[in-house]
């Protein structure tokens, strides 16, 4: 991770493995803020969302202040889309051959 300063923006930088760590941390959060707020529960509102939603916040507020902004390396991003894509294909056959049970 670096930080330069490039026309009176700070630039964070991040690696891949910070990358991934903040994505864990933010996850961690996610679910923290689940458990605290009722209203989440109810509404089924997963706890990756609410942590992407608290990044999201964080990056508007260094956008529109002028003041941060964040750069990522997507090294792993293929990687885990394809995982996800394809554990979602996974459980939802598992759906439909329970169903026809």
């Amino acid at each position: 991770m670096n930080f330069e300063i490039v026309d009176n923006i700070m630039n964070i930088n991040l690696d891949p493995t910070l990358t991934l760590a903040l994505a864990g941390i933010l996850l961690l959060v996610g679910y923290s803020v689940k458990k605290q707020v009722n209203a989440l529960n109810k509404y089924c509102i997963p706890a990756p969302v609410i942590g992407g939603f608290i990044f999201m916040f964080i990056t508007f507020i260094g956008h529109k202040t002028g003041a941060f902004k964040f750069n990522f390396e997507n090294t792993f991003q293929s990687t885990f889309m394809l995982a996800f894509f394809y554990n979602c294909r996974t459980w939802c056959k598992y759906l439909i051959a329970k169903k026809r049970r």
